[in-house]
């Protein structure tokens, strides 16, 4: 005769399941809900700060908005299973547990019960392969309202985003900026993804799901913004060298008004700054061949060749440095100026000469009129 199962099997069984479900729900609140570091934390000093925590449990595009309801879905089905499973379990073990010692009896199986519990785990498998196609196919659809594409390149370690269809009367340039990706709110965003060196990866947790780039060869994705925000932070996700982790930008959701608005200040050439200022000594400072800034860098209307760093036309008006590590202030910008490789260890702004404070001061004062 078996014994019956006692009552505080039961008892301990609940609170098991209960301090399972509390854990999961408090991990959700924990990432969803709570303050944290940024995505990696940086030397040599406190880096840039995005706004919120990124989270792929807090989606704010459609795209990802599909991607976290499949997500849920299965964390649902995988759930279920697992109650069910490991609730029959203990049951079964407490129910049948052999006392007194018998010996036990052997039979040859349920050949019913094998073919269901081996069929039900492959049926549940192919819907949740079924489901996840749709929703490859869905996220991946070209897109069928008005849209605006983007070409983000990747470099060790910061990012280009060059607007192609957004450019002067002439023709004669686009608008290209480096680390922050500003799109209108409920516009399709087509990204066209390149790398000039090495392979990287390109990831916003609350916009859209990870996309490589690879040299030579091009890939495409897009995401719907559904919030305007302010900055959602976003990290390479391949190694891709000594930087890696510091290889950080950001996607700034704005109305369309307020797209429009910026795209006509990103079209207009830079400020000429007043004549007699420090300002105009940094011009002057920064087309000197001598200090190397023209080689990599360009700012419209002032020079520059530009094939090896950001940009630098409004570099006044974005918030982060050295590929979103540090705050774009004075102070950091001077820093960065003074020593690249002390701030940024292994980047590729080597400066062919150490520039003198005077240099830099002027420099900066120019650098602050770029907005």
């Amino acid at each position: 005769m078996k014994a019956p199962v006692s009552s505080r099997w039961w008892l301990l069984f609940g609170i098991i399941i209960v301090i399972a479900l509390i854990g999961t729900g408090g991990l959700v609140w924990f990432t969803m809900g709570q303050p944290g570091p940024t995505l990696a934390a940086c030397p040599p000093a406190c880096p840039y700060t995005f706004p919120q925590v990124p989270s792929v449990l807090a989606p704010e595009s459609v795209e990802a908005e599909q991607i976290a309801s499949l997500f849920w879905l299965i964390v649902g089905i995988a759930g279920v299973i697992f109650v069910l499973v490991e609730g029959v379990l203990i049951w079964t073990v407490l129910k049948f547990k052999n006392r007194p010692a018998e010996q036990a009896l052997q039979i040859h199986g349920n050949t019913k019960l094998e073919i269901a519990w081996t069929a039900a785990p492959a049926v549940i498998l192919v819907g949740v392969m079924g489901l996840t196609f749709r929703t490859m196919v869905d996220v991946r659809a070209p897109a069928t309202s008005r849209s605006i594409t983007v070409n983000a390149v990747a470099q060790q370690f910061w990012w280009a985003f060059r607007y192609p269809e957004y450019t002067t009367p002439d023709g004669s340039r686009a608008i290209v900026t480096a680390s922050e990706l500003v799109v209108p709110v409920n516009t399709v965003i087509e990204i066209k993804l390149e790398s000039k060196d090495v392979e990287h990866g390109f990831w916003v947790p609350e916009l859209f799901g990870k996309m490589d780039a690879i040299p030579g060869y091009l890939n495409q994705m897009k995401f719907t913004p559904t919030t305007v925000g302010t900055y959602y932070a976003g990290q390479c996700t391949q190694y891709c060298g000594t930087q890696h982790a510091q290889m950080r930008f950001a996607v700034k959701v704005v109305t369309q008004a307020e797209f429009d608005a910026w795209v006509a200040s990103q079209l207009e050439p830079a400020v000429e700054p007043a004549a007699g200022s420090l300002a105009e000594a940094g011009k002057a400072a920064f087309l000197d061949a001598r200090n190397g800034c023209i080689a990599c860098h360009v700012i419209d209307g002032a020079g520059g060749v530009g094939l090896v760093g950001p940009n630098l036309t409004n570099v006044a008006e974005r918030q982060f440095l050295a590929g979103g590590i540090i705050a774009n202030t004075p102070d950091n910008l001077a820093r960065w100026l003074a020593s690249p490789q002390t701030v940024k260890p292994g980047n590729k702004m080597v400066l062919p000469t150490k520039l003198d404070q005077p240099t830099i001061d002027a420099l900066v004062a120019y650098l602050e009129t770029l907005n």
